[in-house]
Formats: structure tokens, sequence, C-alpha cells
């Protein structure tokens, strides 16, 4: 990753918190003062809590490690979506992915009840091949057909970027841990390490980076 300068942050607007009135007292170290009702803050820690996630991210990946991004605001989905598909670009075909995305709805129970949640993971996959099968679609009506193909659109839009997953990440990214707060609760009880853009509004002691 290259170095971020103070000056691109500002520029980015990072510096930009939430309203004082709702601000998290645990945020309060990472606020720098608070100007007309907005807190602004301290972009000395954001620059210095970006360079040592990423460096915990990039030690991840390094060693072939799994990783789970999860943006489901409506400003991050696309981001997130591309910057996934472009790093599974890069990997090579005959491999698994190591680089997974939730970024319509976390479902409750992804990480603390993987095995149950799974199940709808294989009956995604197994609804794919069949679907892609058309001596198997042959053996159907095309109401039945029609019916499985609205079934996997449901299914696809919120297992098909982790369907492959197998088992639990090595680390988690979370854009807004605040709206992600399920799945950054999950992430504690499970062991899962998590990294996490942090607002002011929320609290910044339950993430590790």
């Amino acid at each position: 990753m290259k170095d971020i300068s103070l000056k691109e942050l500002l520029e980015a607007g990072c510096h930009f918190g939430h309203q004082v009135t709702r601000q998290n007292p645990r945020a309060r170290e990472f606020i720098f003062q608070a100007r007309e009702g907005i807190h602004i803050i301290d972009l000395a820690k954001t620059r210095e809590g970006l360079l040592i996630g990423a460096a915990f991210i990039r030690d991840v990946a390094a060693k072939g490690g799994i990783i789970l991004i999860v943006g489901t605001k409506r400003q991050a989905q696309g981001i997130v979506g591309e910057a996934v598909a472009k790093m599974r670009g890069t990997g090579q075909s005959d491999q698994k992915p190591n680089v997974f995305s939730v970024t319509e709805r976390w479902i409750g129970g992804t990480l603390t009840n993987f095995e149950e949640v799974h199940k709808n993971y294989k009956k995604f996959i197994d609804l794919r091949a069949r679907l892609a099968n058309e001596e198997e679609k042959a053996k159907y009506t095309k109401k039945e057909v029609g019916l499985w193909e609205k079934e996997l659109q449901k299914l696809k839009k919120f297992y098909g970027n982790i369907c492959d997953l197998d088992k639990l990440p090595d680390a988690m990214f979370v854009v807004d841990t605040h709206k992600e707060d399920l799945a950054v609760k999950e992430s504690n009880k499970t062991g899962v390490p998590v990294v996490g853009i942090v607002d002011t509004n929320a609290d910044p002691t339950i993430v590790d980076y």
C-alpha cells in the first residue's frame, strides 16, 4: 500500500465526524475538536490506524489467509464489489478465492452459526448447477424452472459472494462498524480479528485495528 499523507486524508474529507450530539464517549481520544456542531477527527491518528490496519491485512493476505470484507451501506457496495472482483481476478483460476464480501445484508449467524448458514451456501451452489444443466431443466416444467430461478436470485443476493467460504475468515474488514454492529459482534464472539472504519458515533474499542 502506498503511504497516505495527511493532506490526502484532508482532501478526501476524512476529518468530518458526526454531530456532537451523536458522539460515542469512547471515541473521544480520536476527536481533534468540535466545529459548528460537528466533530473533527484527528487525522494523525486516522493515518496511524490506517497504516497499522493495512499492514495487518497485508500480512494475512501474504500468508494466504481468508479475508471477508463487509460493506452494505449504499456508498460502499459498488466500491467493495469492484475491489473484490479485482483482487479475485489477480489470483490463479485453479485456486480457491481467499477474499470474500458481503454487500447486501449481513445474515445473522454468518460467523456464530457457521455450519447452519453454510447449508444455504450449498443450496445456492446446487441450485446454480441445476439451472446450468439443460438436461436437468428439461425434466421439469417452465413454471418449476422459473421458481428455481427466483430462488437462485434470492440466494445469490445474500450468499453469492461468500458461497465458497468453507471456514471462518482469518480477518474481517468492516466499512462503518456502527452500521455493521452485528457483524462486529459475531467476529468478537468467534475470535476473528476486525479492521474497521469507525466514525465518532461508534465504539472504537470493539475492533482490533
